[in-house]
């Protein structure tokens, strides 16, 4: 599909992982410059990802973001304005970790200022604390999302089938790889969390700009008058897309901007 830039004040919004830096580096020269110039000459620049904001490293947030969108939408922050905070509901979060300890299946809670291991039997990552059980659940966690680490998409598939409730009331969205899938309250996604900046800025949603390289980005391209695929994005992504520039490691952010004439 061609894809038009509008006039005027644009607000962009960038995933993280895959799409504008990977394995907890920083974003390349190149992209730190092309985020910078969008901003001088008077766009908004803006993350939008999955990660909660203890899982957004400094380095990364060190390049001067106008506004994060964190949790995949349940968190918007604008400078030390907070814009928007959701929570998964306690009863529901209480439900989902009773049937993730009672089928072995490991999860992982995101909250706001920290991140709590369900121990299932697939391996979790170290470095945060796990939860002895159920009575240890409730508001004080402030988990905004979770995921559960599974061994494949047909695990996947099993563990929703297992537990009907994460259909019912989650948007679903597996890896690319199938070694997680993650879940966000349904209708609390990323395209969610831009009308909430786009509100704060002033800025028109024909006005907006989406870079993303996973299928959790699907809402957010979606929604925007211009949605950016990386080139190694999932098929069905870049079918949705409005334009597909190069994967991270050619510089596809950057690219991309040029296309749309912005640098």
């Amino acid at each position: 599909m061609d894809a038009v830039v509008p006039p005027g004040p644009c607000c962009l919004f960038f995933d993280i992982d895959g799409t504008i830096a990977r394995n907890e580096q920083p974003p390349s020269a190149e992209t730190v410059r092309a985020l910078h110039a969008l901003q001088k000459a008077g766009h908004r620049v803006v993350i939008c990802t999955g990660r909660t904001m203890c899982d957004i490293y400094t380095t990364l947030l060190d390049v001067g973001f106008d506004a994060v969108i964190a949790g995949a939408g349940s968190y918007v922050v604008a400078g030390v304005q907070e814009v928007y905070h959701g929570f998964l509901p306690t009863g529901l979060l209480r439900q989902t970790v009773a049937g993730m300890l009672q089928h072995g299946f490991s999860g992982v809670l995101e909250g706001t200022g920290n991140i709590y291991l369900v121990p299932g039997k697939v391996p979790l990552p170290a470095g945060w604390p796990h939860l002895a059980g159920l009575e240890e659940v409730g508001p004080h966690l402030e988990v905004e999302k979770f995921t559960i680490h599974t061994t494949g998409h047909a695990h996947i598939e099993e563990v929703l089938q297992t537990m009907p409730l994460l259909r019912q009331y989650y948007e679903t969205y597996p890896s690319n790889s199938g070694g997680l899938c993650e879940f966000v309250l349904k209708g609390r996604n990323k395209a969610f969390g831009m009308d909430r900046a786009l509100e704060h800025f002033g800025i028109s949603r024909k006005n907006s700009i989406a870079f993303g390289d996973s299928m959790n980005d699907e809402a957010m391209l979606r929604h925007a008058a211009v949605g950016v695929a990386m080139g190694d994005a999932p098929q069905p992504l870049r079918a949705l897309a409005d334009y597909v520039t190069a994967p991270l490691e050619g510089e596809g952010v950057a690219a991309a901007l040029l296309y749309l004439g912005m640098l």
